[in-house]
C-alpha cells in the first residue's frame, strides 16, 4: 500500500489503476487511502479501477468501508471492476447488489461489473 501510494502521488495522472489479483486485504486499502490523504491527495484522475481476484477484499464490512475511503478520492471514476471478489455479508447475490448500490451512490455514473 505504501509503495502503491507514493506511485499514485508521483504520477498524479494515472487514468486507470490494475490491482489484479494482487491479495490487496482491506487493511492495506486504508493505508493506501489514508496514506494518500495525509499527503494531501484530495483526488485522484482513476478513471479504472480493476480489484478483480482479490477474493476477500470485500467479504467483510472494513472492505467495504476501505474501498468507500478510497472511493472519495476517485470523483471521476467511471469503471470498477470487481469480478469474483467475495461480498461481505450474508447471500452473496442479494448483499452483492445492496453493495453495487452503495458504491454507485459514492461515485455517481460508476458502471460496476
Amino acid at each position: 500500500a505504501d509503495s502503491l501510494a507514493k506511485l499514485l502521488r508521483s504520477c498524479p495522472a494515472v487514468r486507470d489503476l490494475d490491482v489484479f489479483s494482487t491479495g490487496l486485504r482491506p487493511a492495506a486499502l486504508r493505508r493506501l487511502a489514508v496514506g494518500l490523504q495525509e499527503e494531501g491527495v484530495a483526488q485522484l484522475q482513476l478513471h479504472s479501477l480493476n480489484l478483480v481476484g482479490n477474493g476477500d477484499l470485500l467479504a467483510e464490512k472494513a472492505g467495504v468501508d476501505a474501498l468507500r475511503m478510497f472511493l472519495n478520492l476517485c470523483p471521476e471514476l467511471a469503471e470498477m471492476k470487481l469480478g469474483d471478489n467475495a461480498v461481505w455479508g450474508g447471500r452473496r447475490q442479494e448483499r452483492r447488489e445492496e453493495v453495487c448500490h452503495y458504491l454507485r451512490g459514492l461515485v455517481p455514473g460508476v458502471a460496476i461489473s
